[in-house]
């Protein structure tokens, strides 16, 4: 088995805040001086792309091994490192009596995992007048 997948984010914050309410009383983001009001936003833009690949192999239906893998290509990463792999292998081994029923089966599992991580950008800090 054979396949693809690719996610594109876009995350927009934006913040408001501020100190000394002109009005005491009235809270609202109007009744602050414009001095004392503050606006940041960011936008994180984040695009991940990969491909995965799977094969299997048995032995007389008693043993089972498959492996698969999937490569990651992040665009929060530094552009040496962006690609990164995940393999996982598993081995299944079933046990039968004459009658060909299954009395004990097993399973054995090996991965490595990991994530990318967001990339942190420096919000831009404007004073609203």
């Amino acid at each position: 088995m054979l396949g693809t997948t690719s996610e594109n984010t876009k995350i927009v914050d934006q913040n408001q805040w501020g100190y000394g309410f002109v009005t005491a009383g009235t809270i609202s983001f109007n009744n602050i001086a414009s001095t004392n009001k503050f606006f940041t936003d960011a936008t994180i833009n984040k695009r991940l792309v990969g491909a995965y690949g799977e094969a299997g192999v048995s032995y007389k239906d008693l043993i089972y091994l498959t492996a698969t893998g999937r490569n990651d290509w992040s665009s929060t990463l530094p552009i040496a490192n962006r690609s990164y792999f995940i393999p996982l292998s598993v081995v299944l081994l079933f046990l039968r009596n004459c009658y060909r029923k299954t009395v004990f089966s097993h399973s054995v599992n090996c991965v490595e995992a990991g994530r990318e991580l967001v990339k942190m950008q420096m919000p831009t800090q404007r004073i609203l007048m």
